[in-house]
């Protein structure tokens, strides 16, 4: 009986969930908080935003969808860091409230529970081919599964850098140094390898920013990099595609508030994971939803207006 009720509750959940995820898509997700550079104990609302493209749509805070939301100080020696949880209100937007004590580099990173959605195949295949997630078309096509439905599980990951000034900035004492290239264990993640702050101006070519993609810790190769301008969304994106070693160079035309994004793709795993501690079963008469490929999208936000 306790393994029924059990059963039915994650079985509404997965519901729940899924019903939640066909209204929303699966588009990029990114954090963004009213400033990018204040002083100590300036509270600075954050904001999430969903969207195919800049400027997005705010997007309220869901606690049952949130395995993750929190501000880390990487200017700390990396043994004194430790997540500091952005508060908010359940059904909210802004998303959270963070007054960070402290100053030198912060990260506000969040991490979003599984998700699922099904589309009909001739928009799941569009959908591939606009993410240049070629690969997985040409494995539904081996398999002959171009004209079935996509079922998919989604996640997502995103950071935003702040930079915090003492209250009294005093020219003779450096700010702390910033491990900016520092992961901070999102699943997939984008990992500047050039302090984002700290880029020359812009010449004919634009600013060049290295990156790091990561994927369950490791380099992911061929994988599509973006960056765009949230500060000129009609702006054509910026792209490049990670090497073997996982690493991507993107040319930044101008000093702006910069929206970095990239999706990872693979063959679903066995079973339905709602979460790190539930899992649904797959087979049975109950007509669970069973995706074929699970997908994290992963955002990475900065501003470097100011010179």
């Amino acid at each position: 009986m306790v393994m029924r009720r059990q059963f039915v509750h994650h079985l509404f959940a997965a519901l729940l969930l899924l019903t939640h995820v066909v209204a929303t898509f699966a588009h990029d997700f990114w954090i963004l908080p009213s400033l990018f550079r204040a002083g100590v104990n300036t509270p600075i609302p954050v904001s999430l935003y969903v969207g195919e493209l800049p400027p997005g749509e705010p997007y309220t805070r869901h606690n049952i969808r949130i395995e993750r939301f929190a501000d880390i100080n990487l200017s700390l020696d990396p043994s004194e860091q430790k997540d500091i949880p952005v508060s908010g209100e359940d059904n909210a937007s802004p998303a959270g409230l963070f007054t960070p004590t402290v100053p030198g580099l912060h990260v506000l990173a969040y991490r979003g529970k599984a998700a699922f959605i099904q589309l009909e195949a001739d928009r799941f295949e569009a959908y591939l081919k606009s993410h240049d997630l070629y690969s997985i078309s040409a494995q539904r096509a081996r398999a002959g599964q171009s004209d079935a439905p996509g079922k998919e599980k989604y996640s997502r990951c995103c950071k935003s850098f702040v930079r915090i000034d003492p209250i009294k900035p005093d020219p003779a004492t450096p700010m702390p140094v910033a491990h900016f290239d520092q992961p901070i264990g999102l699943r997939l993640e984008i990992v500047p390898l050039a302090d984002p702050y700290a880029l020359p101006p812009p010449g004919d070519s634009g600013t060049e920013l290295k990156v790091l993609v990561l994927f369950d810790k490791r380099p992911l190769s061929d994988a599509k990099v973006s960056a765009r301008d949230l500060k000129d969304p009609a702006a054509a994106p910026v792209s490049a595609t990670t090497n073997s070693a996982g690493q991507a160079v993107l040319s930044l035309a101008n000093r702006g508030s910069w929206l970095i994004t990239t999706i990872a793709m693979t063959a679903a795993p066995a079973g339905i994971s709602l979460s790190s501690s539930a899992t649904l079963p797959t087979t049975g008469p109950t007509g669970l939803f069973v995706p074929d490929w699970e997908s994290t999208w992963s955002s990475f936000t900065f501003d470097n207006s100011a010179p």
